[in-house]
């Protein structure tokens, strides 16, 4: 596979309507960074067209590579043991959605219906109830879309995860937004559970290494935040988000960094 190839791959859409970004919980159980790399991967493969049945085909050679993950050059079962296990860990997360209809109904979601593997190709459908999050989103407009590459490049924990949720709240319309969140709203919207109960550690584990991501590889916006609001004691409750567009010298710093990324 050429670089050219996998730079073509990168490039696709990843689009998820925002309740899905917003509402994703796991109990704490934190994705790690290749895995929401492979789910973006995944989801970047469907098309206005496709529908809630459809199967979609990847090679596992372009899955590993277009998602900057390790490829073993020596031993092709080594890349199929190594993208089992991840898409293993994926499968086991599941969680709580509310019905959109019923107030007092939620549905257990995962990704996957089937995914199924030979020596070359991985074969996978998404579970049926996710079909509302990631199937035809132009008809309500309610979704947030990027190109795949933005993601690829973030290694902290937690950035791809605020990434996405600070651009759910970013509309394309839009060139410069402004988003406040109380901590604890943050913290479960981040679905932390019990980690980081102490700002400080919220902020050198989580924020900050999230900001440092997102301004250095996302193509379409920059960010910046401050604490927003204190109580008695100087405890920090609140934080505000200053989201905006790109300038040309940013952009281009941006695509810099994503060629570099292809030559690897």
């Amino acid at each position: 596979m050429t670089n050219n190839e996998i730079a073509e791959l990168q490039t696709q859409f990843v689009a998820k309507r925002n309740d899905l970004i917003r509402e994703i919980k796991v109990s704490g159980k934190s994705y790690k960074p290749r895995e929401l790399k492979v789910i973006n991967y995944m989801i970047s493969k469907i098309q206005p067209a496709s529908q809630v049945d459809d199967y979609f085909k990847i090679s596992i050679e372009g899955f590993i590579k277009a998602c900057n993950l390790k490829w073993d050059e020596d031993n092709k079962w080594n890349n199929i043991v190594y993208i089992k296990k991840i898409l293993e860990d994926i499968g086991i997360k599941k969680w709580w959605v509310k019905d959109k209809e019923r107030a007092k109904v939620e549905h257990l979601i995962g990704w996957f219906r089937n995914v199924d593997h030979d020596e070359e190709m991985v074969s996978f459908r998404f579970d049926e109830k996710i079909y509302p999050y990631l199937f035809a989103l132009t008809k309500d407009k309610n979704y947030t879309q990027y190109q795949l590459i933005n993601s690829l490049q973030m290694d902290g924990k937690y950035s791809i995860r605020t990434y996405e949720l600070l651009l759910s709240y970013f509309f394309a319309t839009e060139k410069e937004k402004k988003i406040k969140f109380k901590i604890e709203t943050f913290r479960e919207l981040m679905d932390l559970g019990k980690i980081y109960p102490a700002f400080k550690d919220l902020r050198k584990n989580v924020i900050e290494p999230s900001m440092k991501d997102i301004n250095r590889f996302a193509n379409n916006m920059r960010v910046e935040w401050r604490v927003s609001k204190k109580a008695k004691g100087n405890k920090t409750i609140e934080i505000e988000f200053t989201m905006r567009r790109l300038t040309e010298n940013e952009h281009a710093d941006v695509m810099e960094n994503q060629i570099r990324m292809d030559e690897v």
